[in-house]
């Protein structure tokens, strides 16, 4: 109720200049001559009309959508499909084939990285060969694709999203074959403005490269989108580039530092563009 606030005392102001007219208009001076404050009038009018103004713009701007985030842009695994289960599986048969049994806590390597990025720690304790590990963990991935749960939470948004008119994009670091898989198998395949994958830059996140070909695919400034991540390295990427983010933390990644995030939440549904405005 605040922002009436202003808009109440205009009116209230011009009520009264109208009030003072019809009281002192027809009184005389002390030398017989009227009094005939006419300029009362008409700024008591303006100032009844300046509030009216006011208040119906504040009314108005409560309910209309906001047009200053132009962009959204989601990662893909633990943002849109509940991915990381898998990808931690597959690397997890990978190594068992290999007669490799890792320890639980460097499952925490693989999550949100590209396969190229996180075997390279892996290959510094463990004896076994890239090759090898990529043909078996790839099989078992592919699998499982078919069978990926998606966050409905999520779907729901991007669908609110799109009705909305707001340019959408995926920024990941997956290829875009399975990517473009998964959309058609979720009915989203036609939603999408812009696909950014592994496949379109060289350096991946937490370098922000990803994320600026993204903007430069959307043609927009990164200070006008907002990034949906669900892991820190993906926040420092978007971050970097200059854009805003919102954090969904899930159950692989909620002991990560979010502390650079623009905005912590637990559920995508918590999002909207009077929320994607406010950050």
């Amino acid at each position: 109720m605040k922002k009436y606030i202003l808009p109440l005392i205009l009116i209230l102001l011009g009520v009264g200049l109208r009030a003072t007219y019809s009281i002192i208009g027809s009184e005389v001076d002390q030398n017989g001559f009227l009094i005939e404050p006419f300029w009362l009038i008409p700024i008591g009018h303006l100032l009844i009309l300046a509030g009216i103004i006011i208040t119906i713009r504040t009314y108005f701007k409560s309910y209309l959508p906001n047009k200053k985030i132009k962009a959204v842009i989601f990662d893909r695994d633990g943002v849109i499909l509940d991915s990381e289960s898998i990808n931690i599986g597959s690397a997890v048969k990978a190594f068992q084939e290999l007669g490799i049994e890792i320890e639980e806590k460097e499952k925490d390597w693989i999550i949100g990285r590209h396969t190229d990025d996180y075997i390279k720690l892996f290959l510094e304790k463990y004896d076994f060969t890239y090759e090898e590990f990529r043909k078996i963990q790839k099989e078992a991935l592919y699998e499982l694709l078919d069978t990926i749960p998606l966050f409905d939470k999520t779907i729901l948004l991007i669908r609110k999203l799109h009705k909305q008119k707001i340019p959408l994009a995926i920024t990941t670091s997956a290829g875009l074959e399975s990517t473009l898989r998964i959309l058609k198998n979720a009915d989203l395949e036609n939603i999408f403005d812009v696909i950014v994958t592994h496949e379109n830059y060289e350096k991946r996140k937490p370098n922000p490269e990803s994320y600026e070909i993204t903007a430069k695919k959307l043609k927009l400034s990164p200070k006008d989108c907002v990034v949906i991540e669900d892991s820190s390295i993906g926040i420092e990427a978007a971050k970097t580039a200059g854009m805003k983010c919102i954090a969904i933390p899930n159950e692989y990644t909620k002991n990560q530092d979010f502390s650079k995030a623009d905005l912590i939440i637990n559920s995508a549904e918590k999002i909207d563009i009077k929320l994607l405005n406010s950050i």
